[in-house]
């Protein structure tokens, strides 16, 4: 299990982690190298290619909709899939 820019608390329940012998991660991207950064970017590449990655779009956005692009992510306690910007 990841999570990604989570600004609340996360619940997980230990059962369902044990049961898979499931591990939890967390990395501080903020200070991470630019060779790490570039590492995760390829990984993360890697698995859209190779389809074990497949990233959710709650919703896409025009450029002259960021003002409400920026309301939905402070007012929203959360969302299933990234929030977008088409361009």
């Amino acid at each position: 299990m990841q999570v990604v820019g989570s600004r609340g608390t996360v619940e997980v329940n230990p059962r369902s982690l044990m049961i898979t012998e499931g591990v939890v991660y967390g990395i501080n991207m903020p200070i991470s190298t630019e060779q790490e950064l570039s590492e995760m970017g390829a990984a993360i590449v890697k698995g859209i290619e190779e389809g074990w990655v497949s990233p959710v779009v709650a919703r896409e956005y025009k450029l002259e909709e960021a003002a409400q692009a920026h309301h939905d992510i402070i007012h929203n306690t959360g969302t299933l899939g990234k929030l977008v910007f088409k361009l």
